[in-house]
């Protein structure tokens, strides 16, 4: 899969936390997580053996505690809104069965002519979702929450990446 995606462009955004741009997803999560919280107990909000690795990977101590949510999106509701209300739904979810320590929630989107692509709901939808990413660039999406007792921040993330030409059998 990664040989068939080139990413092109990162950058941070802002919500209601003052980030500079150009800092990497771990630098922020460190400092977010071990600076600005104060942590004590990390509990990451999902069931995504992915987080779980990268916050492996930078050395941090954490829980993991499943976020149950509708990720229907809103209609008419923008994708750089969508992933940024749903993690904060889910640190908001499991925020009361943590409330000594520091929730981190994240989720992630692909949008590509505007539509949010979300998890392919069959294998025939996952073909169809790959076939329309061929050969287009598309964006990736992650909004991530963290918050305790006390506060919450959150930020947005976006990458560009480009999708090289793939035909129907290299899909399947």
């Amino acid at each position: 899969f990664e040989s068939m995606v080139a990413l092109v462009h990162t950058s941070c955004g802002q919500r209601r936390s003052p980030l500079a741009l150009g800092i990497s997803l771990i630098e922020i999560l460190k400092a977010k997580v071990c600076g600005v919280m104060n942590v004590g107990d990390l509990t990451l909000a999902s069931a995504s053996l992915r987080r779980k690795q990268l916050l492996v990977d930078v050395g941090l101590v954490f829980k993991i505690a499943r976020a149950d949510i509708d990720e229907s999106p809103i209609k008419g509701e923008k994708a750089e809104d969508y992933v940024l209300r749903l993690s904060e739904e889910k640190a908001r979810v499991v925020a009361p069965r943590h409330q000594d320590g520091v929730i981190l929630a994240a989720d992630t989107t692909v949008v590509l002519g505007g539509d949010i692509l979300g998890k392919p709901e069959s294998e025939a939808h996952g073909v169809e979702m790959l076939r329309r990413l061929s050969a287009n660039t598309h964006k990736v999406l992650t909004g991530v929450s963290v918050i305790n007792r006390y506060r919450q921040e959150s930020f947005l993330t976006s990458s560009t990446g480009v999708f090289k030409e793939i035909s129907l059998p290299e899909i399947l």
